[in-house]
């Protein structure tokens, strides 16, 4: 199932480029602000483990954006009455992004989303999984390294898999 993930995260983060093109002749002006497609990662610490985010979208507004997202929330690794407990979580999904530029380098933003979410928890013996679609909020903070370049640090939380922070690049084109 985790293969069959990676390949539609694989897909969505093509999409997202293949439409680059159509939104290139938007002007120089709006690409001076920010807007246009952009790819990124993340890592940070979340209720399971150390986890890594792979993302992609489209600032369409000064003040919007979409992305889509493929969380992995990491492993976490138990020891309970004597045997060893394994779980891990890991979710796909999509937001909506708010922002606010505070100057041209500093932006704040908040994203309102769904996402598709599967924990598995495992032991001698006994395996055990569960999905659902959770409601995804998040707020960060982002700085303009370069013109195609940004740093972002932001706190989510995705329903049952639980939150994560994280710090990551945004690549802009």
């Amino acid at each position: 199932m985790i293969k069959r993930t990676h390949w539609l995260a694989g897909i969505a983060i093509a999409a997202a480029v293949a439409v680059q093109p159509a939104y290139a002749q938007a002007g120089r002006a709006a690409q001076a602000d920010g807007w246009g497609t952009f790819l990124g990662a993340s890592i940070g610490d979340s209720d399971f483990d150390t986890g890594f985010k792979l993302f992609a979208g489209q600032q369409f507004h000064r003040n919007f954006a979409w992305e889509i997202q493929y969380t992995d929330f990491g492993d976490r690794n138990e020891r309970r009455f004597g045997t060893s407990v394994e779980a891990s979580a890991w979710a796909l999904g999509g937001s909506l992004v708010g922002l606010l530029p505070v100057s041209p380098e500093f932006s704040l933003f908040g994203k309102l989303g769904v996402h598709y979410a599967k924990a598995k928890v495992s032991g001698p013996g006994v395996s055990a999984s569960d999905s659902d679609v959770e409601l995804g909020i998040g707020a960060g903070l982002s700085y303009r390294l370069t013109q195609q370049l940004t740093l972002r640090a932001e706190v989510e939380d995705i329903g049952d898999p639980g939150e994560m922070i994280s710090v990551g690049l945004q690549f802009r084109f």
